[in-house]
């Protein structure tokens, strides 16, 4: 959905009911994943009436390759050192861990986004007597933030597919306002009397561009944008998309 769609709705939300909506920046939609693997270990003890709950449980988290293989979310250990432990876990404690680690990938350490490209491997797991499910979930999702920590987080931001056809005369200066925010020209070819410009930037520094687009070309263009994927945020970049999430300096 586009800036014009948010403002028709915005319209038609105070013609049709008379609220007066208002309507905030556009939020990029970030998420995080981490550097290298790592390995975490996590004891959770804790008392309820009487019974105590102790589970303690070691895992690892293993960035996900981008190739053709097909991995499961969370996965047993089946090396001889683990494989043990790892064999006693039986189905029903095995949904409990994978509810944990769930529960952990929505929310990234760094700012709170969702974690995508990471894969768990389970090394061992400790249950105490009585211990019940939602403990054992909780372990889990403490022991992923201690290891999403250690293996160290990046920030990942949407990349889209512009396609910008202009006038001759106009191309220039907008090949020169693309390369200010960020993005990468594909190519430039030829459509009747008109220019084609394929290209592909950043969302963070699209926020407004169907405005800008129409200024430098005197209004004779056509604009439109779709996703293409997620990739990594420089360190220089990554510092303002903290300032303009969190609204302080990281």
């Amino acid at each position: 959905m586009g800036e014009l769609h948010l403002e028709i709705i915005r319209d038609r939300i105070l013609t049709e009911y008379k609220v007066d909506a208002d309507l905030g920046p556009l939020q990029i939609a970030y998420k995080e994943t981490i550097m290298s693997p790592a390995k975490a270990n996590h004891e959770h003890k804790i008392k309820i009436g009487t019974q105590e709950h102790r589970v303690q449980l070691t895992l690892s988290v293993l960035p996900i390759v981008n190739d053709s293989k097909s991995y499961p979310l969370v996965s047993l250990d089946t090396n001889p050192e683990y494989s043990e432990n790892t064999a006693l876990i039986y189905p029903r404690r095995l949904q409990c861990i994978k509810a944990g680690v769930d529960s952990a990938l929505v929310s990234g350490p760094k700012l709170s986004c969702p974690v995508v490209g990471v894969r768990v491997l389970v090394h061992h797991l400790e249950v105490g007597r009585h211990t019940s499910d939602p403990v054992i979930s909780s372990c889990t999702t403490q022991c992923i933030y201690k290891a999403l920590k250690a293996a160290g987080i990046i920030l990942l931001e949407p990349y889209m597919y512009l396609e910008i056809i202009a006038d001759a005369q106009y191309v220039h200066s907008i090949l020169g306002d693309l390369s200010r925010r960020r993005a990468e020209i594909k190519s430039v070819e030829d459509r009747g009397l008109s220019k084609v410009v394929n290209a592909e930037a950043p969302l963070a520094e699209l926020l407004g561009y169907c405005q800008t687009v129409r200024t430098l070309s005197s209004g004779r263009s056509h604009f439109s944008m779709e996703f293409k994927c997620y990739k990594e945020v420089s360190n220089q970049h990554e510092a303002q998309a903290v300032r303009n999430i969190t609204g302080f300096d990281p």
